[in-house]
């Protein structure tokens, strides 16, 4: 049955598996405690990495950081004149 567990004693198990198996509750409890941590550590490191976000301006314009240029002035070799 699902429900059905070994006791430790009985399972002679060894190493890594002794700590993380399917068989005893402590074994069970192990793997959702190593599941549950491994996701909380890739979320945490994916939020520390981001990159900041900007602050945009409050107006919806955005300001042009190029210079002005005249209507005129369309060709480049008639502007240096």
């Amino acid at each position: 049955m699902a429900g059905d567990f070994v006791p430790e004693e009985e399972l002679n198990l060894k190493g890594f598996q002794k700590y993380f198996n399917s068989y005893t509750l402590r074994g069970r409890f192990n793997i959702v405690v190593a599941t549950y941590s491994t996701l909380f550590l890739m979320i945490l490191l994916y939020k520390l990495n981001q990159p900041p976000k900007r602050n945009l301006p409050q107006n919806k314009q955005a300001k042009s950081k190029s210079p002005d240029v005249s209507p005129r002035c369309t060709q480049i070799s008639k502007c240096n004149k």
